[in-house]
């Protein structure tokens, strides 16, 4: 449904209820259709009204089962080399929404 959408020209980053399809993915633990959003451009610096990124909600559902922890590690690769997302020593910093 996800790839009918996006190929039909749909706003891979719509706002709603405070957040976009990335972060509700990663808050459901739909790390497939997170890695799909990310690989078809979805802004991984989004800023939720909390200041949370997806980066911030994947470290924060962390797993302690092995698969969910090698999933979350491909996803938080993804995250950390997706165009424009800056890492600085103090954690890390959107420098598009400051």
């Amino acid at each position: 449904m996800i790839n009918l959408l996006l190929d039909r020209g749909a706003n891979i980053d719509a706002i709603a209820e405070d957040e976009i399809p990335l972060l509700a993915a990663v808050k459901y633990s739909k790390f497939a259709m997170a890695e799909l959003l990310l690989a078809s451009g979805a802004n991984p610096n989004f800023q939720d009204s909390k200041g949370m990124t997806a980066l911030h909600y994947i470290t924060w559902l962390r797993k302690v089962v092995v698969s969910s922890t090698l999933k979350l590690s491909g996803i938080i690769r993804l995250v950390l080399t997706s165009p424009g997302r800056m890492v600085n020593g103090e954690g890390d910093h959107d420098a598009e929404t400051r």
